[in-house]
């Protein structure tokens, strides 16, 4: 009884609603994923140690993950992560005005206050981007576990 009550009050028994859960914004650092943009656009250099650590799969913004993209595909052809050079590729792959255009970009290299911190903001990004996976695990599992006829030992 005492388990069930100690249960109950800490939030994990059953008056406890899971859709609060569910309705949370997942974890996310705008303002990391905005640095590392930033970061990579002063301090191109940095993109070797950013992409060890991240992916833009890991960015939770879709213009950030766009822009990203971009700049890996740029670093990893050889050629030199710029503004022009990038404003090109978005343009070329229709993401230009989605994702505000070069004052979005002039925005985000202005708001850096370091680009040596690259990596430490990355890891941010990353870290965050894990914590919405194990979310997603868990939501896959809750509603698997909930389905009639699953058997227990799967």
């Amino acid at each position: 009884m005492a388990t069930v009550e100690k249960q109950s009050r800490s939030g994990f028994g059953p008056k406890n609603d899971v859709g609060e859960l569910l309705d949370r914004q997942p974890p996310r650092s705008v303002e990391a994923e905005r640095a590392v943009i930033g970061s990579l656009l002063l301090l191109p250099e940095a993109c070797d140690e950013v992409a060890l650590v991240v992916r833009p799969d890991d960015f939770y913004d879709g213009a950030h993950r766009a822009v990203f993209s971009h700049m890996m595909a740029l670093h990893d052809s050889g050629r030199q992560i710029d503004h022009m050079l990038l404003s090109q590729c978005l343009r070329d792959a229709g993401q230009y005005e989605s994702i505000g255009g070069a004052a979005y970009l002039l925005e985000l290299a202005q708001e850096v206050a370091t680009a040596a911190h690259a990596e430490h903001y990355a890891r941010i990004v990353r870290d965050k981007a894990v914590l919405r996976s194990l979310i997603h695990a868990s939501t896959d599992i809750i509603q698997e576990a909930y389905e009639t006829g699953v058997d227990a030992r799967e």
